[in-house]
């Protein structure tokens, strides 16, 4: 009468259950009041988050010819516009780009050192980047590096430092006498219902 196949006919599916409690960190109040003398400590251990660096908007032309190079460098040195520079080059012989960038971000390594050394105004001489061109920078404008004051800032960390105590104080203790109750014989749901 059993056969293999109609093996799935007698056989009840397999169910589980389970219980899940759920603690909001963000829904808990409580916690102990910070210092200024706490914002501060933050504030100087984080003082790269509140800090931006120098940027230096910056003007070039790539050129593949060491002396068609040299030759620019020359017109540029006698204030001539740069983009007019690579323009008059022709076509595909120059390529003109001008952004704004930081020491980590500027695009050719090699280069990056002199252009965050020269000061505003300045046209480098011509000198060997990536992918074998030729390169001639003209810093246009830097932006000095600035941070924000603590001062400035201190709400903001303030407010950071509250959110962040509390919840983390207040999850604790919570956790803590969930642990008690399950331990003492008490189920999930029991528990659940008493802090709803």
């Amino acid at each position: 009468f059993y056969k293999a196949e109609l093996q799935s006919h007698y056989m009840q599916p397999e169910f589980r259950s389970f219980s899940v409690l759920v603690l909001d960190a963000h829904a808990l109040g409580g916690g102990s009041a910070n210092t200024d003398a706490d914002a501060k400590a933050f504030y100087d251990q984080h003082k790269d988050a509140f800090s931006t660096p120098e940027k230096r908007t910056v003007s070039e032309i790539a050129v593949s010819d060491e002396k068609l190079a040299q030759d620019l460098y020359k017109k540029a040195a006698g204030k001539k516009d740069l983009k007019a520079l690579a323009a008059e080059a022709g076509k595909g012989k120059a390529e003109f780009t001008s952004d704004t960038y930081t020491a980590d971000t500027f695009i050719s390594a090699e280069l990056a050192s002199d252009v965050f050394k020269a000061q505003a105004g300045a046209t480098l001489p011509p000198a060997k980047g990536p992918f074998g061109k030729w390169f001639i920078a003209h810093v246009d404008k830097i932006s000095p590096p600035s941070t924000k004051s603590f001062d400035e800032v201190k709400p903001e960390i303030e407010k950071a430092l509250a959110a962040q105590g509390a919840n983390s104080e207040a999850l604790e203790e919570l956790a803590s006498k969930v642990d008690e109750l399950i331990g003492g014989g008490k189920t999930l749901a029991e528990v659940a219902q008493q802090y709803n």
